[in-house]
């Protein structure tokens, strides 16, 4: 039998039931608690802010946003380091 995960070929031995290793479960079971912890957070997040949704100036993605000039959604402002983050921050705090 194949092992569970998508980008594993590996086969699943008679002492496992699912996953090839250990590696392979703890793969996959964080990928799914990293789901359900964005989609809490988008539903706590819509619920508190009942804004428009509106596109991320990052990335495009349409997000709620937390105040009326809030142009960027929680993944892009959480990357600071990011030159073009900044400057169009700078340009928007600016005018």
């Amino acid at each position: 039998m194949k092992c569970g995960r998508k980008d594993c070929d590996g086969e699943v031995p008679a002492s496992r039931e699912k996953y090839c290793s250990p590696a392979c479960a703890k793969i996959v079971n964080q990928e799914s608690a990293n789901a359900r912890s964005r989609r809490y957070y988008a539903i706590v997040f819509a619920r508190k802010f009942r804004g428009k949704p509106t596109k991320c100036m990052g990335c495009s993605r349409t997000f709620i946003p937390a105040g009326k000039f809030n142009r960027f959604c929680p993944i892009c402002s959480a990357k600071i380091d990011n030159e073009v983050v900044r400057e169009v921050r700078a340009w928007i705090e600016e005018a």
